[in-house]
């Protein structure tokens, strides 16, 4: 690019100064190589060389040409350049010699400081004095005569047209400097100085009424907020893991993996009942001490939840029905319900000790069951069995999922724990897995006719069935056939308690109580609408030892 120019109008042409350095030639088609001058630091004109030249539209709409100058070399000019008569191209005053033009424009249009001869020689060398209004090359502004002119441009722009002849102690720099009037933070504009401008941009980023016990406080707000905020976040992590382990806790119970103790749940039963009255203190030191005598003895848990020896009197209430027309039953079985201690999640260790009261009574079992003697299993003398099985080899990745551990826990046991301690006894048993409903809405009418077909077939002593579910499980002790075609299945549930079992084997039971009593062992089709059934049934003893260890390779 070239140095700073300004450009300057008149006519058809525009004259481009470079500070120190003036070059102008009038606009037309000659291509005679211009003479060139150098003057020195003063504004001068030399003889006409052209850098560029190209066309603009000025600010009235006229087009114009500029005129691009550069810095003259030191060359003479020739005589016949001198001789040729030219217009200014600023005021376009005729009748100037090359020579004379120069001097024309550095006295008139250049010469800021003029003197008394630019004035003698305003008509020139060869030219004619020119009359008439002048119009200013910087800003447009129409004036009546030269002097006018002169003093106007001396006056409104010495600091932009001629460095050089600045008003002294008004640099360039500030000059330029003063152009620059609006803020760029606010848009505020009409600052007397640059320095002005500049203090009040700063002010927009200082706080001067700021002092500094207000930073302090400022500090310690903002301290204390970051504290605030911690402890905020602290106490949403902390109550959002209790959260996810009371979560936990009831997914554990739910499929009975909980890791409550049943001493400790036995107590809480307990002391709630003392709380509500039901009670005395007396009461709850002799059943905890029961409770821990039956544990180390490993009997029975409760004499008082169980009801021996209810077949006969289910076969009686059950072929005594107008709508029964058969009736198949189990040889023998007791009823345990639960107790405190296992209430909630006992159910398959006191549907377990309902077949084992059957076993118990047979010379085929017995032997194999109980081959001490012993009366009954309590729940934690079953969790110990369990436990041994395991470590025998028996359903490694049942055991995997219990954590080789129930003593002493309220985990829940199934199906498999079931045939885990059955097959450990040498007890051939087999699982039916009922995993999707055969008939509409949900049930298993095959479920029902397996039962049938289990409970009909001739045997020498025929055991009850463990029947597992989600959530829950029963013991089949016998089966109906109804006159209207359908089935019912006659049920044990652990959830019964003792006083309802105990009316049917009262010596007279009304007729009100004995069908209602049976209403509740009864379990039509439509009762049982799970996705899944589990049946776990006995068929015998395993007579050799190979095929023991075939089932502990099954297992």
């Amino acid at each position: 690019m070239f140095p700073p120019y300004i450009e300057v109008m008149g006519g058809d042409t525009s004259v481009a100064w470079v500070p120190g350095h003036f070059t102008v030639q009038a606009i037309g088609d000659t291509k005679e190589e211009p003479q060139t001058s150098q003057h020195g630091s003063s504004p001068d004109l030399s003889i006409l060389a052209i850098q560029s030249k190209t066309s603009y539209v000025s600010g009235d709409g006229a087009s114009n040409n500029l005129v691009i100058l550069t810095a003259p070399s030191s060359s003479s000019s020739t005589g016949s350049s001198e001789e040729a008569v030219s217009a200014c191209p600023i005021c376009n005053a005729p009748g100037y010699s090359f020579k004379a033009l120069e001097q024309h424009m550095n006295n008139f249009h250049f010469a800021l400081r003029g003197n008394e001869c630019d004035k003698q020689n305003e008509s020139g060398e060869g030219g004619q004095e020119f009359q008439g209004s002048m119009t200013c090359p910087i800003c447009s502004v129409n004036l009546d005569s030269f002097d006018v002119l002169e003093e106007h441009v001396e006056r409104a722009h010495v600091s932009i047209l001629s460095p050089c002849h600045n008003t002294p102690g008004v640099s360039t720099a500030s000059s330029l400097e003063s152009l620059v009037t609006t803020c760029p933070i606010c848009g505020m504009s009409a600052f007397e100085s640059s320095k002005e401008m500049s203090e009040h941009v700063n002010a927009h980023f200082e706080n001067n009424d700021q002092s500094e016990d207000q930073v302090l406080r400022d500090g310690y707000l903002a301290q204390e907020l970051e504290r605030r905020e911690w402890e905020s976040m602290k106490r949403e992590r902390e109550k959002k893991r209790r959260r996810e382990e009371t979560e936990f806790q009831a997914l554990q119970e739910e499929y009975g993996m909980s890791q409550k103790k049943a001493s400790d749940i036995y107590s809480q039963h307990l002391t709630r009942k003392v709380e509500q009255g039901q009670l005395s203190a007396v009461d709850y030191h002799v059943k905890m001490i029961q409770h821990r005598t039956s544990h180390s003895e490993s009997i029975t848990d409760d004499s008082s939840i169980m009801t021996r020896d209810l077949t006969g009197a289910v076969m009686k209430f059950s072929s005594q029905s107008p709508k029964v027309i058969k009736t198949w039953i189990c040889n023998y079985a007791d009823h345990f319900s639960a107790g405190l201690l296992d209430k909630g999640w006992g159910c398959g260790y006191r549907n377990l000790q309902m077949m084992l009261s059957s076993m118990k009574c047979s010379s085929a079992y017995a032997p194999l069951v109980f081959p001490q003697g012993e009366t009954m299993y309590s729940i934690r003398r079953l969790q110990s069995l369990i436990e041994e099985a395991w470590k025998q080899g028996f359903d490694g990745q049942g055991a995997e999922q219990l954590g080789y551990k129930v003593q002493d826990t309220c985990k829940w046991i199934g199906a498999t724990e079931v045939i885990t301690f059955l097959s450990s006894r040498r007890i051939r048993c087999q699982l039916v897995d009922f995993h999707i409903p055969t008939g509409p809405n949900s049930t298993h009418p095959h479920l029902f006719e397996w039962v049938k077909n289990y409970y009909s077939c001739i045997r020498d002593y025929t055991l009850p069935l463990y029947f597992q579910y989600n959530g829950h499980s029963l013991t089949i002790v016998g089966v109906e056939q109804l006159r209207d075609g359908s089935t019912c299945l006659l049920v044990f549930n652990p959830s019964t308690s003792p006083q309802v079992m105990k009316r049917l084997k009262a010596d007279k039971p009304s007729s009100v109580v004995a069908p209602s009593q049976m209403k509740a062992l009864r379990k039509s089709l439509c009762d049982l609408t799970k996705d899944q059934y589990q049946i776990v049934a006995v068929f015998g003893t395993m007579s050799s030892r190979e095929e023991f260890e075939v089932g502990l390779l099954a297992g």
